[in-house]
């Protein structure tokens, strides 16, 4: 028996076209495509993944699966940072956070949305992030791979100000399109595997050695859709490095890397089969660990990851509920309702 919401810390959904082109001005309109595409067929002829542009088909997937609270990323969107043209990112940022605004007013309680920004025009993000958080978004989505930037580029810094002055966590997301590695495979199952969790120790490294945490303390980061996994493992490696050579090549890095990963202001999605969850508690306190649907990608459990996570038999009922509610709650400062028990 629970007595608690489960909440879904990386949900996404699948925006229409019409979504932007509707609220994108000329010439941004007229662009074939939007975002760039890798052209890889990831739903396998559509018999992987399901599409979910509504919504009540968003709350009639979250029913199915047992979810109360969805925290909603896009599926186009992932790719904003690999836009070129810095005019069309600003663009599709604003038209997709109006889109998302009015698809989560119609559950409010339920639909939590994820607002995206286009870093590649640092002034524009800032402002972009200002509005965002006016319209309710809980988050904003910071892709790991930004043309013509990295993470740690003091250019930056007013975004990551206005992010830890407004209290709006940053939910770092990747996507294969431009990951590191990927041009050494040809076929999608290799690229996937890598892409995800090499562009999280890219960001992380960037974040940590190029001093953003140091310079923003109260800046909260999600690491999302890579498992937690490699986390252990990329923090002994940088305070091994950290050690021997960061007093000439990370000055503004001014702690350990494991000191700032394990400072409770970083965030890691795990998915309801991840072996080495016992393994990242471990190391990192269950406190950090986000339950991730993935609903609708090609690659989810829905609908039976809630049930698949509590009928674990390798983690307690208070690291269930930590993942599943607590956690989620914490990160997005989401209310948490207390709801009658129900069967697990």
């Amino acid at each position: 028996m629970i007595g608690y919401p489960v909440i879904d810390g990386d949900g996404h959904l699948t925006e229409p076209d019409s979504a932007y082109r509707e609220r994108l001005p000329e010439p941004c309109r007229s662009a074939r495509p939007l975002y760039p595409h890798d052209g890889w067929d990831r739903n396998l002829g559509g018999r992987m993944g399901h599409r979910v542009e509504t919504p009540a088909e968003q709350l009639g997937d979250m029913d199915r699966e047992g979810i109360d609270v969805a925290v909603l990323f896009p599926t186009s969107g992932l790719a904003v940072g690999n836009v070129r043209d810095p005019d069309l990112a600003t663009a599709l940022a604003r038209a997709y956070n109006d889109w998302l605004a009015d698809f989560c007013a119609a559950a409010p309680e339920r639909l939590k949305g994820v607002g995206i920004v286009a870093l590649q025009e640092p002034a524009e993000a800032t402002k972009e992030l200002e509005r965002l958080a006016g319209q309710g978004h809980v988050a904003v989505q910071v892709p790991t791979y930004v043309a013509w930037r990295k993470l740690s580029d003091h250019a930056l810094d007013p975004f990551y100000a206005a992010a830890e002055r407004l209290e709006l966590p940053l939910a770092i997301h990747s996507q294969p399109r431009d990951a590191a590695g990927t041009d050494r495979f040809d076929k999608f199952l290799a690229i996937h595997a890598v892409a995800h969790p090499f562009e999280q120790m890219i960001a992380m490294a960037q974040l940590i050695l190029g001093g953003v945490f140091e310079r923003y303390p109260r800046l909260r980061v999600g690491f999302l859709e890579s498992g937690a996994g490699w986390v252990p493992f990329w923090m002994d490696r940088l305070d091994e490095e950290w050690e021997k050579r960061g007093d000439v090549e990370a000055p503004l890095c001014k702690q350990k890397p494991s000191a700032y990963v394990t400072s409770g202001r970083c965030y890691f999605g795990v998915e309801c089969e991840e072996l080495t969850i016992p393994d990242a508690i471990r190391h990192l306190g269950d406190g950090c660990l986000l339950y991730s649907s993935d609903n609708p990608h090609w690659d989810t459990d829905w609908p039976r990851s809630v049930q698949k996570l509590r009928a674990r038999n390798d983690l307690t009922d208070e690291n269930k509920r930590r993942l599943l509610c607590d956690n989620a709650a914490a990160f997005y400062r989401l209310p948490v309702r207390e709801l009658a028990a129900q069967p697990a």
